[in-house]
């Protein structure tokens, strides 16, 4: 016979408090409620306190997995290729993370890559676009000078 694992309220409020989920005891109660249909957790049979807590390693699980994910993984999936072509201009800048967020917010009060539309996200790739165009230009200028001030001496 297989050994089974009993869940106790000591295991739900554990997983209740872990710093994946923070839940308050109002937020397990409700949680308790919806799915049980009880108000206290003593009142909880085993089969009933092992589903809910079932559903918070569910949640806590989730969340673990979001945030070992990917940029690209995260936010609109329609544009997860622009955002890596905003990667690959933040590092022909040498921007930090940061200086892309700036240039998001000050053109779509969007503090995030990820939460930008299409449309939104095709225009900062033009912005970085441009940008780097202008970077350029302005080394190109400055390595000329430079060696148009070699010949001259």
């Amino acid at each position: 016979m297989g050994k089974r694992y009993r869940y106790s309220i000591k295991t739900l409020w554990g997983l209740a408090k872990s710093k994946e989920l923070l839940l308050t005891g109002d937020e397990l109660h409700l949680l308790v409620n919806r799915e049980t249909g009880k108000d206290s957790i003593r009142e909880l049979n085993g089969s009933e306190l092992a589903h809910v807590c079932r559903i918070l390693q569910k949640q806590k699980d989730d969340i673990k997995r979001q945030e070992g994910t990917l940029p690209e993984q995260k936010g609109n999936p329609q544009t997860s290729r622009q955002r890596r072509k905003i990667a690959q201009l933040k590092a022909q800048l040498s921007w930090e993370e940061r200086n892309v967020r700036a240039l998001s917010h000050r053109m779509y009060r969007v503090d995030t890559v990820e939460w930008l539309t299409y449309s939104q996200c095709q225009g900062l790739i033009e912005a970085m676009k441009a940008m780097l165009e202008r970077k350029v230009q302005s080394e190109n200028v400055e390595t000329s000078q430079k060696r148009e001030g070699e010949t001259d001496d």
